[in-house]
């Protein structure tokens, strides 16, 4: 996905230039094209959220961005989010929804998968811009950019795309993020290359982003729903960026409970259907090819993994 700055270097803030390029070393072709892409159960609908309230705040004035036509100023629709873990949002919703209740469908819509991302991915966001459209998400600027069509059109993988653009917000170097640039350049000379080729061809701008939603699943392990052999690649390709992320003790909740490291580690049994599973993985999904895809769900006073079926959605590359 292309952060706000990929697309308004015309502007005065997103023209922020990032002197230092990222010396990833390139011995090994990126095992894939871009990460916001390889799977559908990362985060679910079904996926606990932080989420709290959104309550209407009326009308006002709001400066946004919105790839249609560039900066806007607006009489927006304006609502509060408040979350689990990190700071209220405001979410300043387009006048073209038309109405208070419209806007409030794109705004509880939104900010139910915002209170899904990792906490230490929230840190940084102060606003959603809710516009219409089906433009590329955006984050950066202490914001994330949001459009109802994208959502609409990419089914499944708003989750995910949300996930890459909350990294840019609150993690990215580049955006003053939690993560050090010198320390996220030394782990990067050392890995055998870039994860994705989105990566390989922004590496100033898009490396954080596309190896974060790997290490998330590095983290989840089976229960990320990626395959073994995406986990194999994302673990042999950017072993010491995954080692980085994981000594800065990264808040993972609501996805992840814990915050012990995977590596190193024997993969854990396939679980079966009906069998016992922790209120921690509640919402969690294991896809294995005996018996499908299992999600740990509550079952009267304990949690068992029960069989759902596995969410479809619209691949593609941006």
């Amino acid at each position: 996905m292309r952060s706000v700055r990929a697309i308004a270097t015309s502007f005065a803030f997103f023209a922020m230039v990032i002197s230092l390029a990222a010396p990833a070393r390139a011995d090994t072709a990126p095992p894939f094209d871009g990460t916001v892409w390889l799977g559908t159960n990362l985060i679910t609908p079904s996926s606990p959220s932080d989420l709290i309230s959104v309550t209407p705040a009326g009308q006002g004035v709001r400066k946004t961005y919105d790839r249609r036509i560039g900066w806007v100023t607006q009489n927006a629709y304006l609502f509060n989010a408040t979350f689990t873990g990190t700071n209220p949002e405001e979410i300043i919703v387009n006048s073209e929804f038309g109405s208070t209740d419209a806007a409030m469908t794109q705004a509880q819509y939104f900010a139910r998968i915002t209170g899904q991302l990792p906490r230490s991915c929230r840190t940084q966001i102060d606003a959603l811009w809710i516009h219409a459209g089906n433009e590329n998400v955006g984050g950066g600027n202490r914001s994330l950019m949001l459009y109802s069509g994208y959502a609409a059109a990419h089914g499944g993988y708003m989750e995910e795309a949300m996930l890459h653009e909350c990294a840019h917000t609150s993690l990215d170097y580049g955006w003053k993020g939690s993560l050090d640039r010198t320390q996220w350049n030394a782990a990067a000379a050392q890995d055998p290359g870039f994860i994705s080729k989105y990566a390989r061809d922004n590496p100033t701008s898009e490396d954080v982003s596309e190896s974060f939603g790997p290490y998330v699943a590095w983290k989840l392990g089976a229960a990320s729903g990626y395959s073994g052999d995406q986990l194999a690649a994302i673990a042999s390709q950017i072993p010491h960026r995954l080692a980085y992320l994981d000594s800065q003790g990264l808040d993972l909740a609501p996805v992840l409970a814990t915050a012990s490291s995977t590596a190193a580690k024997a993969p854990a049994p396939a679980p079966k259907p009906g069998s016992r599973c922790s209120k921690a993985s509640q919402g969690q999904r294991v896809t294995t090819a005996a018996v499908g895809t299992l999600q740990c769900r509550r079952m009267g006073a304990g949690y068992r993994w029960q069989r759902t079926v596995r969410r479809g959605g619209r691949a593609g590359s941006s």
